[in-house]
């Protein structure tokens, strides 16, 4: 631990489950932040593919689209933290509740909003604990929106691996429906992008398989194939 980052390691009892869990609360300047990226970046290396999630407040915002005014250009801060979290290979978690985490209000002035408190994860998390998502609650006392990670008891769903019928790269749809999910813009680091576009082409090649097969002698030969 250090003065920005709580690094724990939690063992769940009844099914041995393990999980590294790093609590932040991120300096207010950007250029004192940088010992907190850079620890991040030391605690992956110990993590490797192992399920890893951090929360917290970040003090900064990560997309243009997590502020409600301001400047339209990505400043030094978000820059420095979006490279840390494209190196560790992080991403948000599915989510509920409150866009924006942090509200400001000084007096005689319009309040700002902003989302700066996030709960990510790795692949090893998502693929371990399927169903996890992370609630934003309503502001209370305080200027920041309480965040909640919650996991389910637990979970007999698989991720079943990425397949399609072979018979499909015939179809003349084909490399249509590949292109359409291929050119989907999905933020994050490069793995995490390749896995969210195998997930978008399941359902159009599905789509593709049942739906549109066109004919019955395309039909017939699926059959044959012992696909239908």
């Amino acid at each position: 631990m250090d003065d920005q980052v709580i690094h724990v390691c939690i063992r769940f009892k009844a099914d041995k489950k393990e999980l590294f869990c790093s609590f932040i609360y991120a300096h207010n300047r950007y250029t004192h932040r940088r010992p907190l990226w850079d620890n991040l970046k030391m605690h992956k290396l110990y993590a490797r593919a192992r399920p890893w999630c951090i929360l917290g407040d970040f003090n900064s915002a990560l997309h243009l689209e997590d502020k409600v005014a301001g400047s339209s250009v990505i400043d030094i801060s978000m820059r420095e933290f979006k490279e840390c979290i494209d190196e560790v290979e992080l991403v948000d978690i599915n989510r509920s509740g409150l866009q924006f985490t942090w509200n400001q209000k000084p007096r005689g002035l319009d309040g700002t909003l902003k989302k700066i408190d996030r709960i990510m994860a790795n692949l090893g998390f998502m693929d371990l604990f399927v169903g996890a998502h992370a609630i934003f609650q309503p502001y209370r006392i305080f200027d920041h929106s309480p965040a909640i990670l919650t996991i389910p008891a637990s979970v007999t769903f698989k991720p079943r691996p990425f397949k399609f019928a072979n018979i499909l790269v015939q179809n003349p749809r084909f490399k249509e429906k590949v292109k359409e999910a291929w050119g989907t813009n999905v933020s994050g680091f490069f793995m995490y992008r390749v896995v969210s576009k195998l997930k978008l082409l399941k359902k159009p090649l599905h789509g593709l398989l049942f739906y549109e097969a066109g004919s019955l002698n395309y039909l017939d030969d699926l059959k044959i194939q012992g696909i239908v």
